[in-house]
């Protein structure tokens, strides 16, 4: 008898273990923040989503413009996806960054991508930025885009994602 309780014990106590860790897991809230609503970045925007939903992990998605309306100290991990957009001086996430936004004590992980040349003085920017806005930097991904197929695409979100965990 004590042998089956001791036994039934440890069963116990190993799954309340594993259910803790998940719990830990889905706790995660996330900020997702990206450039603007466009046909090249929707794509990577459903990336991630997807990505986060399968993770359990509460996401909200954001668009660059409307940042200044929201307050960092919802969220536990802010993900910064940049993407350089060719012909145009737009780059809304770096004109949130200077706003200074307040990152202390906040996990942030930075993404960026390109078809092309200056995708790492963007990414050089963007990672001053944040520095500068005391965020703790726990993963940078700058990326050149133009010959990664759907599915490289994907599974270079899948594995950023990954580290989350």
């Amino acid at each position: 008898m004590k042998k089956y309780l001791c036994i039934f014990l440890f069963f116990i106590i190993a799954v309340s273990g594993a259910m803790a860790q998940n719990i830990d897991t889905t706790d995660k809230h996330i900020l997702f923040a990206y450039e603007i609503n466009d046909k090249n970045i929707d794509p990577w925007r459903t990336y991630f989503r997807n990505e986060f939903t399968s993770s359990n992990y509460t996401f909200e998605e954001i668009e660059a413009s409307k940042l200044s309306t929201i307050s960092l100290s919802n969220y536990d991990y802010i993900i910064v996806y940049g993407a350089v957009m060719a012909f145009t001086s737009k780059e809304p996430i770096r004109d949130w960054l200077n706003t200074k936004p307040k990152f202390a004590g906040k996990n942030v992980w930075l993404f960026v991508t390109a078809n092309r040349w200056f995708l790492k003085k963007y990414n050089d920017q963007l990672l001053d930025l944040l520095k500068k806005a005391d965020a703790t930097i726990v993963d940078v991904v700058s990326t050149a885009t133009k010959k990664l197929n759907d599915r490289e695409k994907q599974q270079l979100v899948h594995t950023y994602v990954e580290k989350i965990k």
